[in-house]
C-alpha cells in the first residue's frame, strides 16, 4: 500500500495539533500561578533530597509526595532541579501520589492557582 504525501502532510499536521494541545496544558501553573504548598490549606506535600555515593561517584535523588486534603480538583507542580517539572492532579479528598527523581533535586512543591478548582490554592 502506497502512502501519498497529501496522506504524511495529514498525518503531521494532526500530530502536530496534538502536541500543541498538550504542551499547552503542561505549560499552564507559570512561575506567577504557583503557590507554595506551606500557604496551601488544600495541599500536603513533602520531599527528602539525598546524596549517595559509591566508589567517589556521587548522585543526587529525590523521594517526593503529595496528597489532597479538600474535595474537588487540586493541581500540584514538583519542581525538579535539571528535569522537567512534574503536575499532579488530584480529584478528591484524600488523593495521594508519590514518586522520586533518581539523579535531581526537588526544589519545592506549589499549588497550581490556575488549574485547581477556585478557591483550592487559597
Amino acid at each position: 500500500m502506497k502512502t501519498s504525501r497529501m496522506q504524511l502532510l495529514a498525518g503531521a499536521l494532526v500530530l502536530a495539533a496534538l502536541l500543541a494541545v498538550s504542551g499547552a496544558s503542561q505549560a499552564s501553573c507559570g512561575s506567577s500561578q504557583r503557590v507554595p504548598h506551606s500557604d496551601v490549606s488544600c495541599l500536603e506535600a513533602g520531599w527528602n533530597n539525598m546524596k549517595q555515593c559509591v566508589w567517589g561517584v556521587c548522585r543526587k535523588y529525590s523521594d517526593f509526595w503529595t496528597r489532597s486534603v479538600c474535595s474537588g480538583r487540586v493541581v500540584a507542580k514538583v519542581d525538579i532541579a535539571g528535569a522537567p517539572d512534574r503536575t499532579w492532579h488530584h480529584t478528591y479528598n484524600g488523593h495521594f501520589k508519590s514518586g522520586n527523581e533518581q539523579w535531581n533535586h526537588v526544589n519545592g512543591i506549589s499549588c497550581c492557582r490556575d488549574l485547581s478548582d477556585s478557591g483550592k490554592c487559597n
